[in-house]
């Protein structure tokens, strides 16, 4: 998006401008997503994460993230159905538990988008309203 297209797209700069208000006005947020090859599925915007969770609950998300660096493809997606389902079950159970550690400290968002690829990341803005 260029500076010349936002002038003359008046509506456009006021969503972005709109959008970028909402977003750090937003409580402190911790995001559980994996993503190929990291070791902790937990994203911030400062980028420290590992000093809000215990340990326990932190090496089941490593777990977690090796079973989806394991188990899915970029091209292909998951390697089968039931490794597909069992990771999006596990997820349910690290959500609660992680909510539950950090409640009071940050939000947290919940990002499965191996269960939909294609699907536009939470983080990312929307695109602005067409003219």
């Amino acid at each position: 998006m260029t500076a010349e297209w936002l002038r003359s797209n008046p509506a456009a700069l006021e969503y972005l401008e709109a959008r970028s208000k909402e977003l750090q006005d937003r409580p402190p947020t911790i995001t559980l997503m994996p993503d190929y090859s990291v070791e902790v599925p937990l994203w911030t915007l400062e980028g420290e994460t590992d000093d809000l969770v215990s340990e326990a609950l932190l090496a089941k998300l490593k777990a977690w993230q090796a079973t989806f660096d394991a188990n899915f493809r970029p091209q292909t997606g998951w390697e089968s159905d039931e490794v597909k389902t069992a990771w999006a079950e596990d997820a349910k159970s690290l959500e609660a538990e992680l909510r539950s550690e950090v409640a009071g400290i940050v939000e947290v968002e919940v990002d499965l988008w191996p269960l939909n690829p294609g699907y536009l990341h939470t983080e990312q803005l929307d695109l602005p309203p067409t003219i």
